[in-house]
């Protein structure tokens, strides 16, 4: 299998000659459409060996890909909003790729209670169809405002929950400041030892930006069985133009964190989505990578990659005038993040999804890795 970047003049047939794979496979395999459109710089993943021996070798344009180079089993996960209709799809589309599904998240009230972001009838769809599903909860400002009490009838409330529907898994996202990880990690402490007898693991969600060079770091990655580090979106909140998640500085966080935490518990979390940033106003909006690519077709804008980040950018000017890029993630921008597992021999990945559109990803994973059916 090789991840090939589109040249000037290719077409889907001038592909599928390069390297003696018939057109339908690649069309099946990249979730092209009926009359599929390629544009200069657009990641195909090639289901086959390439036929050329000129083709033996990475290039600027061609990357040949190891398959299940590490024999470990790891835990692929994924988090999206879903209804009853996209959850039947995502579990089509991705065919026994995924340990643990999380089709909502909820949000902790002041109560002491869960709410839900979503629609809790698909957790029911998910059981019947036996999926591993990973209860997401967002732990905020309001859960760090709770005194022991409140947090016990929390716990008492996720339990409940957590029995009512079978899940696999428990994710707790971490959302407080830095002032509030000894607190954060004193609940984790609690909740990990009140669910220890339902052989639930629990997975601590967190952004390694704001718990690098605390103390809480090494604590949290003793108590819970997983620690998932966000690696996208870490430069958001100053506006910057610039790439998700950039893997220089994945890998400068991986380096750093696997002397604090055994890799063996580490998954790291990507998005497979872009932003269309407005370089003026610097405001941004959400874009899937189907549409992404869709755009710069219709456009006839190119696909850019920036060799230091390894991600796809795609320029382009609106109506008015102004500048935009959208910095998005691609089969090879993931790859090359993919790659970290093996070479750090990490627990798994776990996926932000916000399209269903992700055909090639779920057929990448399954060459590239060992899945777990379930996550013990």
């Amino acid at each position: 299998m090789i991840i090939y970047k589109v040249k000037t003049g290719d077409s889907l047939f001038t592909v599928s000659e390069k390297f003696g794979v018939s057109s339908l496979d690649i069309k099946l395999v990249n979730g092209l459409g009926t009359h599929p459109y390629l544009v200069k710089g657009q990641s195909l993943l090639i289901p086959a060996k390439p036929r050329p021996r000129a083709l033996s070798e990475n290039t600027d344009e061609i990357i040949r890909i190891a398959g299940k180079k590490y024999r470990q089993q790891i835990i692929v996960a994924a988090c999206a909003e879903l209804d009853l209709f996209s959850v039947g799809t995502l579990l089509e589309e991705s065919k026994k790729t995924l340990s643990l599904l999380s089709p909502l998240k909820y949000i902790i009230r002041e109560d002491c209670t869960l709410r839900p972001l979503g629609q809790e009838a698909v957790l029911g769809q998910l059981k019947e169809n036996n999926a591993g599903i990973l209860l997401n909860i967002e732990y905020g400002r309001v859960a760090a405002n709770f005194d022991e009490s409140m947090e016990w009838r929390l716990i008492k409330s996720i339990l409940n929950i957590l029995k009512a529907y079978g899940f696999g898994g428990l994710q707790i996202e971490c959302t407080v400041n830095s002032a509030d990880l000894p607190g954060f990690v004193r609940f984790i402490r609690k909740l990990k030892k009140a669910v220890n007898p339902l052989a639930i693991p629990v997975f601590a969600l967190l952004e390694p930006s704001s718990w690098l060079g605390t103390n809480s770091y090494a604590t949290i990655g003793n108590i819970a069985d997983y620690v998932v580090l966000k690696l996208y979106n870490l430069f958001i909140n100053t506006k910057s133009v610039c790439p998700l998640a950039p893997a220089d500085i994945a890998q400068e966080i991986l380096s750093a964190t696997v002397e604090i935490i055994p890799a063996k518990k580490l998954i790291i979390k990507l998005p497979v989505y872009g932003w269309d940033w407005n370089a003026k106003s610097r405001k941004y909006s959400m874009v899937s990578t189907t549409n992404a690519i869709t755009f710069a077709a219709r456009r006839g804008s190119d696909i850019e990659y920036d060799p230091k980040s390894q991600s796809p950018f795609i320029k382009y000017s609106d109506e008015f005038g102004n500048r935009h890029v959208i910095w998005f993630e691609d089969i090879c921008s993931l790859y090359n993040k993919l790659e970290l597992v093996n070479s750090y021999k990490l627990a798994g990945i776990c996926f932000d999804l916000i399209e269903y559109d992700t055909f090639s990803l779920w057929h990448l994973l399954r060459y590239m890795f060992n899945i777990r059916a379930r996550v013990l």
